[in-house]
């Protein structure tokens, strides 16, 4: 169910409830977005957006060559939204995901082998119902039974996604290695010190819980300052995730193509990790979509490894 901000007057006569026309306004930019009409491209691309109360607009960021798209928005829906463009060219700043061996970190750098699957990044490792241990991504790097390599020279095994899901409030996979390979419940942190966390514990954040991202693109991100818990929506050529957490940390990139599946997490201590949830997407560069913990739990069946 796509989440609607509803803002009511307070003026009831009977059983009548009058709508402020603020209240009008949230739900024509709602309905509107989640119709993807307003331009003949809108359902075919890829972009993010949620609504922010302090100002009580829906931000939408899209790539910039998608900047007709945007327009076109801004058209129909006036200053309902705020739009933004991103880069479609990302700085790769997380070099050390890139190059190590079995077990495996969360937040390293995957490639589905899939001509229509996507670079993305592992999240951190879980066991399943039958304690076997794995890893998760977003459900949108790739599709149920697809093989996915980690990112060294010679492209080396990874795991293959298992029970994919992508729903309107569901955007995750579980990563398996059938035994041929191994993880461990440690997480990529780098350009940050330590440069891998032991992650020790999971729970779903506040809006005043401090908050980290870890991309194999971008790298380790801190000082995330949560909007949201549920206002999120990311869309691509499939269709839209909505439900998502929602973090900033203005004018600093936290979140850039390539990242998504990377591990949401709270430092505890100086070396080890909480994990609080799983990057699906991007509202602008300074802005991240995610998932909470638990939904990924629920969603795939699994529970968070601990050290």
């Amino acid at each position: 169910m796509r989440t609607k901000v509803f803002l009511i007057a307070a003026m009831v006569t009977g059983l009548a409830v009058t709508a402020s026309p603020a209240a009008h306004g949230a739900q024509q930019a709602d309905d509107v977005l989640a119709a993807r009409a307003w331009h003949p491209d809108a359902a075919r691309i890829s972009y993010g957006y949620y609504f922010d109360p302090t100002d009580s607009k829906y931000h939408v960021s899209f790539p910039d060559r998608n900047r007709a798209v945007g327009t076109a928005l801004s058209r129909a829906l006036g200053d309902q939204v705020a739009v933004s463009y991103t880069a479609e060219t990302p700085t790769i700043q997380a070099g050390d995901r890139f190059n190590n061996l079995p077990p495996f970190t969360g937040g390293a750098f995957i490639t589905p082998d899939s001509p229509t699957a996507r670079q993305c990044t592992s999240g951190f490792a879980i066991r399943d119902g039958f304690g076997v241990l794995g890893s998760v991504t977003a459900g949108h790097c790739a599709g149920h039974g697809n093989i996915v390599n980690y990112h060294t020279g010679a492209g080396l095994f990874y795991g293959q996604t298992q029970g994919s899901l992508r729903t309107t409030t569901r955007d995750m996979a579980r990563l398996h290695g059938f035994f041929t390979v191994s993880y461990e419940p440690f997480i990529h942190t780098d350009p940050g010190a330590p440069t891998k966390r032991r992650v020790i514990g999971k729970g779903d954040p506040t809006l005043t819980t401090p908050i980290c991202v870890s991309g194999s693109i971008t790298g380790a991100r801190c000082s995330i300052t949560m909007i949201s818990l549920s206002s999120g929506t990311a869309c691509d050529e499939f269709g839209c995730t909505s439900g998502l957490m929602v973090g900033r940390r203005p004018g600093v990139t936290i979140v850039q193509g390539g990242d998504s599946g990377g591990p949401v997490y709270s430092q505890s201590g100086t070396a080890d990790a909480i994990i609080r949830g799983m990057i699906i997407g991007e509202a602008g560069p300074d802005t991240v979509l995610m998932h909470k913990i638990s939904d990924v739990e629920s969603g795939l069946g699994v529970t968070v490894a601990t050290a």
